[in-house]
């Protein structure tokens, strides 16, 4: 069992329910208490440093500041590698925004490898690890809407209205949560977003089959809906974390060859 890789995405800690920042950290302590665990991957999201929140939201924030401790602690362990996500761009941030959020993070041991970690870990085939935005037909254009909003509204109008669109229409009961979405039964008239999905997760299918990639083992976020899939013929597969933010806590996770999808708190 040693050596095993943890993966989890999309926890967006800054606009967390309530009732799952505990779940959040008590997470992670648990990752710092197994000592077979020896890579934590963020794939992404891990906070929102951009798009409807921002650096000051975050750094002002006592629950991130909760999760900072935790992973400056795990860090001491483990590897704690935090890929780049279309909410949490690292490696993009501005200047100013990135050394803000360095100095407040202060945790030297974190490794930020940019929009992907490509490479081989010792026992396992090479690995592919990134957010998963870039397959999102819908990026650019969210990226667009907020970036003209701030522009005209200015960064802190923008910002509250955005956090108000997103509790109105999601936890003000005014539209379905992604969990409530997956378990509807398909049928025609399935909700939008869920076709989005389905088609995010064709395109990781097809680019991890595809000669593009030469890695054994590909792993996603972004879509906030876990999926696994493995093709023995090309001894590949993959992977994504779902989301960890309330409406699903799952995560993956790696050993021996073998790559499983589990979910919090079930496995602890």
């Amino acid at each position: 069992m040693a050596n095993v890789i943890v993966a989890t995405s999309d926890q967006h800690a800054d606009n967390a329910p309530d009732g799952i920042k505990v779940a959040q950290l008590e997470f992670f302590e648990w990752l710092r208490g197994r000592s077979e665990v020896r890579w934590v991957f963020s794939v992404g999201d891990l906070w929102s440093l951009t798009l409807e929140s921002s650096v000051k939201s975050v750094v002002e924030s006592e629950h991130c500041g909760r999760m900072r401790d935790v992973l400056r602690r795990l860090s001491e362990s483990k590897r704690v590698v935090l890929v780049d996500g279309n909410h949490d761009p690292y490696s993009t941030l501005p200047v100013a925004d990135r050394r803000r959020f360095m100095e407040w993070l202060a945790a030297p041991r974190i490794e930020f490898p940019g929009p992907v970690f490509n490479q081989q870990i010792p026992g396992y085939p090479a690995v592919h690890f990134e957010h998963g935005h870039r397959f999102d037909p819908t990026h650019d254009m969210w990226v667009a809407i907020t970036e003209t909003l701030r522009g005209i509204l200015g960064p802190a109008a923008a910002e509250r209205l955005f956090k108000w669109a997103i509790a109105f229409f999601y936890r003000g009961g005014q539209g379905p949560t992604p969990v409530q979405v997956r378990a509807e039964d398909p049928t025609p008239d399935k909700d939008a977003y869920r076709y989005l999905v389905e088609l995010m997760h064709e395109r990781m299918w097809k680019w991890t089959l595809g000669n593009e990639n030469a890695c054994g083992l590909v792993a996603t976020g972004h879509t906030h809906f876990d999926e696994y899939r493995h093709k023995e013929l090309k001894s590949r597969s993959y992977v994504n974390c779902g989301a960890f933010d309330g409406w699903g806590n799952t995560y993956v996770e790696v050993s021996s060859g073998a790559t499983r999808l589990r979910r919090w708190p079930d496995a602890a």
